[in-house]
């Protein structure tokens, strides 16, 4: 059983039905806590993937990466946890967004589409709900897990695009049947609307970048959908940072795109940047790593 999976027990889910978040935060703490005790390999295999990026990987370094991946947990089901008032309410008071707003709107007003590469990285989970109570039209990509939290998701989705309290709220979910998640992402850049997408995994359109000294797959795709999509956009990367006072602080970045070759490598540039002095917050080494395999260097 994984993680995610161990998470969505009774406990956890009446936390979520009682409204209470400080319980819901000391209950999946627990939990979390419970589930690496069971899975001592775990610990191995993250340590693994921190000296392979030449991270420090001893107990308090590893410790700190898997109080970060159980707060993930957190802040996914916290917006289920909070009335639509109170969430937006929690976002407004939680979030330093500086001028990466302004950023999004410039772009909007001046009749163009936002693509925001996304990462997994620390408070990803929030991005979207800001930018929706922010009323900028946002349509997630996403690839969930197991149906339980996709038919949750959709739902309070659903909900808080209803409320006067959001904006606009559409998840593209990838891999599900009946969906054409490529058309799909293209038709929202052509609305002129926010598209946000993962580019830090490997997916059968990613290629070799290098990130952290190392050569992985990556991408994701992003370049072919700007390719597809035909329409005039500006990319950028967005990270939503776990600050050390509990709040986060929204950083987005521009990208460059004169060299249409070199976006992805530009991408991974401002990756490299965020995951460099927050290593703790990125999830993804709790997954395995698309490592380019010596033999297809060679050739």
């Amino acid at each position: 059983m994984s993680l995610s999976e161990f998470l969505q027990c009774h406990e956890v889910m009446q936390c979520t039905r009682e409204g209470d978040p400080a319980k819901l935060l000391q209950t999946i703490t627990n939990k979390g806590n419970e589930w690496f005790t069971l899975h001592p390999e775990e610990s191995s295999f993250i340590r693994s993937n921190l000296d392979a990026f030449g991270f420090n990987s001893d107990k308090k370094s590893i410790g700190q990466f898997q109080y970060n991946l159980i707060l993930h947990y957190y802040e996914k089901l916290l917006g289920l946890c909070l009335p639509p008032l109170e969430f937006r309410n929690f976002l407004y008071a939680n979030i330093e967004v500086n001028d990466g707003i302004e950023q999004l709107q410039k772009s909007l007003s001046e009749g163009k589409a936002v693509l925001l590469a996304n990462g997994h990285f620390g408070a990803v989970e929030f991005v979207t709900p800001l930018l929706a109570a922010l009323r900028l039209p946002v349509n997630t990509v996403l690839r969930f897990k197991t149906e339980t939290l996709a038919e949750m998701a959709s739902k309070r989705a659903a909900e808080l695009t209803q409320c006067a309290d959001f904006g606009k709220i559409n998840f593209i979910q990838i891999g599900r049947a009946g969906t054409a998640a490529a058309m799909e992402m293209a038709a929202a850049l052509r609305r002129k609307e926010i598209l946000i997408s993962i580019f830090d995994e490997k997916t059968e359109y990613s290629q070799k970048v290098s990130l952290l000294g190392s050569q992985i797959w990556g991408g994701a795709g992003i370049d072919r959908i700007i390719r597809f999509s035909g329409t005039d956009l500006d990319l950028f990367t967005i990270f939503m940072i776990r600050t050390t006072s509990g709040g986060y602080t929204l950083q987005i970045e521009k990208i460059n795109r004169s060299d249409p070759g070199k976006v992805i490598e530009n991408l991974y540039t401002s990756l490299e940047a965020i995951v460099g002095k927050y290593p703790q917050q990125w999830y993804f080494l709790h997954e395995e790593i698309p490592f380019v395999e010596e033999t297809l260097l060679s050739n």
